[in-house]
């Protein structure tokens, strides 16, 4: 098999300045810096993979099968509908578009893209006259809102659409409360921070021919 073609695939950067109390000396930051190709979350779906992930890091996980991973997951999906361990995420954090202040419906996930597919290759942003067109090298990032973990379920089998916060060049979050988050599919439980999405560099990849 020959790869004869590449494309110019954008890099974001993730800085995450994080909030931590000392007793006696105040509050000092933190600073993290990750790297974004496809997706960041925060909420109920970083939630089920943070799950996932300490439940296959125990001891008495027992097998890596693709089948029980599945019905491990539709597992910790089902108990965020009953525990909303996320619910009115809206009201941890302030969401900021190339630095304008967005107002937040009730949510208890926001999914940031810089690819067309999450979930399990869910087109979240979506398509047709409503969408505006979405690319993973023109620089901008899709931002859309997810209502619950039932919401995701609805998602995957097309019964519902998203919601469709905005695009932007660069992103900021202010986390006043912790809350779980991942970066393609590596999860975390995120404390206090300012997360900061911008735009580092290209990166060139080869295409798989078809």
């Amino acid at each position: 098999m020959i790869y004869d073609q590449t494309l110019n695939f954008y890099r974001w950067s993730v800085e995450i300045l994080t909030h931590r109390q000392l007793s006696h000396l105040g509050i000092r930051m933190s600073k993290t810096d990750i790297y974004m190709y496809n997706y960041i979350s925060i909420g109920v779906d970083a939630q089920v993979t943070l799950d996932f992930h300490r439940a296959r890091s125990s001891r008495f996980y027992p097998f890596g099968s693709r089948f029980f991973n599945k019905m491990l997951y539709l597992g910790f999906g089902t108990q965020q509908v009953v525990a909303a361990d996320c619910k009115n995420l809206e009201q941890r954090l302030n969401l900021y578009l190339d630095g304008v202040q967005v107002d937040l419906p009730e949510l208890e996930s926001i999914v940031i893209l810089n690819i067309a597919s999450w979930g399990a290759g869910v087109n979240l942003w979506g398509e047709g006259t409503n969408a505006p067109s979405q690319s993973h090298c023109d620089g901008v990032l899709e931002v859309i809102g997810v209502y619950s973990s039932f919401h995701i379920a609805q998602l995957q089998v097309g019964l519902s659409k998203p919601h469709r916060i905005g695009q932007a060049k660069r992103i900021d979050i202010h986390l006043h409360k912790s809350a779980p988050m991942q970066v393609d599919g590596e999860p975390w439980d995120q404390q206090p921070a300012h997360v900061k999405i911008s735009f580092v560099n290209k990166a060139t990849v080869l295409l798989n021919p078809i």
